[in-house]
């Protein structure tokens, strides 16, 4: 029974650190993407759709810095199922709104940001040691 146990505890270990590894790998290949948009600036802008009458330089800078805030709660494991809900949400957008070409690369980053929603940040994430320290705290008073 004892083995059962520690072979349990150590597959729920490997399956917390592969959601650490995948949390690292998405916030940092979103930050690349990032990168890639700001280099091309000047060829994206005349392209980009304009949001909520925003004209499309404004809307540019608008959705790439929800994309840096988002790329950063999932690296730092912060409010990682809303984050991903965002992204989710704005992928989904991007589908419908012309995004055809790109599909394959948006349902692979749908499917990941599903993945969050529903994993959440895992142990090694912000999140689990704020609400960690907070139970030890109450413990403690």
């Amino acid at each position: 029974m004892q083995r059962k146990i520690k072979k349990r505890l150590a597959y729920c270990r490997r399956l917390e650190r592969a959601i650490f590894g995948l949390r690292l790998f998405t916030g940092c290949a979103l930050f690349i993407h990032i990168v890639g948009k700001l280099q091309l600036y000047n060829e994206i802008v005349e392209l980009y759709p304009s949001i909520l009458y925003i004209d499309s330089a404004a809307s540019f800078i608008i959705i790439t810095a929800i994309e840096a805030l988002l790329a950063t709660l999932l690296i730092l494991g912060f409010k990682v199922r809303i984050a991903a809900a965002v992204l989710a949400f704005g992928i989904v957008l991007q589908l419908f709104w012309g995004g055809w070409a790109l599909m394959m690369r948006n349902v692979a980053w749908l499917g990941i940001s599903v993945f969050f929603v529903v994993s959440g940040g895992g142990i090694y994430s912000i999140e689990y040691f704020a609400k960690v320290y907070q139970r030890k705290k109450r413990d403690f008073n």
